[in-house]
């Protein structure tokens, strides 16, 4: 009779076990959801601050009144030769300070309804569309409120919508950066768990038994 104990069969399948076969592989699957997550972490930082600062400035800003002078488009390269271009827009725009002063660095020479000149960007995009849409709700020639700072002399178009101002691609990539890090952290650190309850010398997915050949046929028949 054989005395000998059978191997444990493991049956291990699906992505988990396909994606992260052994503890090399499931902790370098632990690096790249490190890494996601930093990458999520830094785009989360940047929509915080925009959206950190506009609310900032909606409650700290003057508001004044004045006009929209003239527009030009603007466009940049930002990070590497292959990425897209960035477009803004920037206006000049005249307006009344009141008592708050005129700290922009220009002003009429001659007294105005609107004494102060400034200038105004519009968030950056890589859509020229959205972009020239500014240009569409402001005008040249045409009435505009803003958001004055008088500490710095800059400048905001007032009442903006936040879906004109908020980073909502980068909102987005932050929760799937972020999200999908984690998820990726806690089935690593699972399956490591798991990988580690079994031997050195085995594997959670074995290779399948080999096929008798020619030669193992002839030496069943002989014995």
């Amino acid at each position: 009779m054989d005395t000998g104990q059978n191997p444990r069969i493991i049956d291990d399948s699906g992505l988990a076990a396909t994606l992260m076969p052994d503890r090399t592989r499931a902790q370098g699957m632990r690096l790249v959801a490190w890494f996601v997550v930093l990458w999520g972490v830094i785009i989360g930082i940047y929509a915080a601050n925009v959206i950190g600062f506009d609310l900032y400035v909606r409650s700290h800003w003057r508001l004044v009144q004045g006009d929209v002078l003239r527009y030009e488009e603007k466009s940049a390269q930002v990070g590497s030769s292959r990425s897209r271009p960035t477009y803004w827009i920037q206006f000049e725009v005249e307006f009344d300070p009141k008592d708050a002063g005129c700290n922009t660095g220009s002003s009429w020479a001659v007294k105005m309804p609107f004494p102060c000149i400034g200038t105004v960007k519009s968030p950056g995009s890589q859509s020229r569309a959205t972009a020239m849409r500014w240009i569409e709700r402001h005008p040249p020639n045409s009435s505009a409120k803003f958001s004055y700072d008088p500490a710095t002399g800059r400048l905001r178009f007032a009442g903006e919508s936040i879906a004109d101002i908020y980073p909502w691609g980068a909102m987005l990539a932050f929760f799937a950066g972020f999200g999908g890090g984690v998820l990726m952290l806690s089935a690593s650190r699972r399956r490591l768990e798991y990988l580690k309850t079994l031997p050195e010398d085995s594997s959670a997915n074995p290779a399948p038994p080999k096929q008798p050949g020619a030669d193992d046929l002839v030496d069943l028949k002989l014995s």
